[in-house]
């Protein structure tokens, strides 16, 4: 057979064996053809992997891609660009933008957006809308799911109420919808600020040690329970209901166990993931500017990153994402309580999983399930994506190992150049050779010589216009 693509000699990731086999894998028309065939010299492209490891591309199912009037922090094309640099094929993008994806009619700039600028494929969450009617609308247009952030509503709603929460919930279970849960309360600002001032001038703790006990684990933990008891309630009164909860960047052993716990007797489905930074930074760490490594949730002591770790190996959460989360240097190096959270990671995401999983003796097939096998699975494509077989999507990486080497940002496509990994000195052993997205060569030889195109990933039957 005339191959688009014919990947030879690599050690690729077997679903059936759950482990690194030889074999050869053959692509055409966006779809893998073949395993272990033979190559031709009608071959269009031969990519000899020889030493190198072949996977299936990486899903990542919570990146902030900005755009709109958050441009200048990221755009679809950086963050994409970013994304494909990284080892990451597919992303779920986040809905607080400005102004946020809560509408029917900004998800559809947003898609537009997107359309002509993705580099991997791009999929969407959106945020709770004020007039519920616009649901329907927004899982019409293919949102995979709503984001609630408990802390502060998108659209200035009191998420402190049980009923308003209620119903809310209610609402979105019976469109058929996921909900994502950023935990937590509602903080102030005031508040905060004296405490801050008083843990790190009279306790002499470091800022991210002090942020951690602002935005404790106990809150944390408090709010997902809240929302399991809320979602009991539902049930009980429509019995119809199916809930399904995805609780997003866990930090925390009281989190992982409350979700233990009540994921026994739960009447639906709850899902969870966590992020390189809670399972490989912590705020016990030293980095130049602590500021940089802000983030909420907030870094936890080494001991919850042990227990994550942990419990992702045992297979108790679900997904590995990025949490990326691009600002600009300006907006990030201020006085830390006035620093936004978050930071930039998809330009080393999988060099970087490989890595810090491979020094913590978790074998590649956890790697491979939390952060390609369950993804897939939780966006209802597990027979097109997420794995390497005969009929699925063309969506590969090949990753080579090399010579430790810090990762510096000056070699990210982000738009942002503010990242914790750096000024830890986080020393990295693996490298993105090739990334093949949809059967098409986005990255060759470490350079990214593919373009933007149509890959819009939409949960949805109605054609968009």
């Amino acid at each position: 057979m005339n191959l688009d693509i014919f990947i030879k000699n690599g050690s690729y990731f077997d679903p059936v064996q759950s482990a690194l086999a030889k074999g050869n894998i053959g692509i055409k028309n966006g779809q893998i053809v073949s395993i272990n065939g033979k190559d031709s010299d009608d071959n269009e492209i031969v990519i000899d992997a020889a030493g190198s490891i072949v996977l299936p591309g990486f899903i990542d199912v919570h990146a902030h891609m900005r755009d709109l009037e958050l441009s200048y922090k990221e755009t679809f094309a950086s963050g994409t660009k970013a994304a494909v640099h990284g080892g990451v094929t597919t992303i779920l993008c986040m809905p607080n933008t400005k102004p946020p994806v809560t509408r029917p009619s900004i998800l559809v700039d947003y898609i537009n957006r997107a359309r002509t600028a993705a580099y991997c494929n791009v999929g969407f969450l959106c945020g709770y809308p004020t007039d519920t009617r616009d649901l329907k609308l927004l899982k019409e247009h293919g949102a995979y799911g709503i984001k609630l952030y408990m802390e502060r509503s998108l659209e200035g709603i009191d998420w402190s109420d049980d009923r308003v929460l209620a119903d809310a919930m209610s609402t979105i279970f019976s469109a058929g919808f996921p909900l994502h849960v950023h935990p937590g309360v509602p903080h102030s600002r005031e508040e905060d600020g004296l405490k801050y001032l008083e843990m790190v001038q009279e306790q002499k703790l470091s800022p991210l040690q002090a942020y951690s006990r602002l935005y404790t684990d106990e809150m944390e933990a408090a709010s997902v329970e809240r929302l399991f008891n809320l979602a009991d309630g539902i049930v009980k009164a429509d019995p119809a209901v199916k809930p399904w909860i995805h609780v997003c960047h866990i930090s925390s052993r009281k989190v992982i166990d409350a979700i233990l716990e009540r994921k026994p007797r739960f009447p639906g489905k709850i899902t969870s993931e966590v992020t390189p930074h809670h399972l490989f930074l912590s705020s016990d760490m030293h980095f130049e500017k602590d500021v940089v490594a802000k983030v909420l949730q907030p870094l936890r002591p080494a001991s919850d990153c042990d227990y994550l770790l942990q419990q992702f190996h045992a297979g108790a959460i679900d997904m590995i994402v990025s949490d990326h989360a691009p600002h600009t240097a300006e907006e990030k190096l201020v006085p830390f309580l006035d620093a936004p959270s978050g930071f930039p990671v998809l330009d080393i995401y999988v060099p970087l999983l490989l890595t810090c999983f491979g020094s913590r003796q978790i074998p590649i097939s956890d790697v491979v399930r939390g952060g390609c096998e369950n993804p897939a699975a939780a966006l209802g494509m597990e027979g097109k994506k997420g794995k390497i077989k005969k009929g699925a999507d063309a969506d590969i990486v090949i990753a080579r190992k090399v010579d430790p080497y810090i990762p510096t940002t000056d070699q990210y496509q982000s738009q942002s150049r503010i990242s914790p990994y750096e000024g830890a000195h986080v020393n990295l052993e693996w490298r993105i050779t090739h990334v093949i997205v949809n059967g098409e060569l986005q990255v060759e030889d470490g350079i990214l010589v593919g373009q933007p195109s149509n890959r819009l990933l939409l949960n949805r039957r109605v054609t968009l216009e």
